[in-house]
């Protein structure tokens, strides 16, 4: 038998069907729910930092060039309160594209970067286009299928 206790309590996750890009750019801003999923409320509140699932949510990304930390097909829960600009992994638009890269603030703009360096070499936006970057959110976990 499990026993439960009120730590164990079961947060839902929205999941919504709008692709981000890890690799060329995909952004859909008709999003639908598709389900939710489930964490505990002990995940949210110690790892995550949060004392309530107001503002996750649960994306899929799509491409390679975050490859190995985040893969084509992973899902990642973005936390959509915290869009400071700050260095990190994060969900932006610019335009009507949204990407997953990391993101390295500079005195004179922002680089984007993508881990698989291999392939991807990094971007530097100046200053001026660096202000027509959105922040969607900072990815916060990434879920994957073997």
């Amino acid at each position: 038998m499990i026993e439960h206790t009120e730590s164990d309590e079961v947060v839902l996750i929205p999941r919504y069907d709008a692709a981000l890009a890890a690799g060329a750019g995909s952004f859909n801003e008709r999003a639908r729910l598709l389900d939710h999923i489930p964490f505990t409320r002990n995940f949210i509140t110690h790892k995550l930092g949060r004392n309530s699932a107001d503002g996750l949510v649960i994306l899929e990304a799509r491409g390679d060039s975050m490859e190995p930390t985040i893969g084509d097909g992973d899902l990642v829960l973005l936390d959509q309160h915290r869009r400071e600009p700050r260095d990190g992994i994060v969900a932006f638009a610019l335009g009507d594209t949204a990407f997953i890269k990391r993101l390295r603030f500079t005195f004179d703009g922002v680089d984007l970067i993508s881990d698989n360096r291999d392939l991807y070499e990094p971007e530097h936006l100046s200053r001026q286009r660096a202000e027509e970057l959105v922040i969607i959110g900072r990815v916060r976990w990434v879920g994957r299928m073997f």
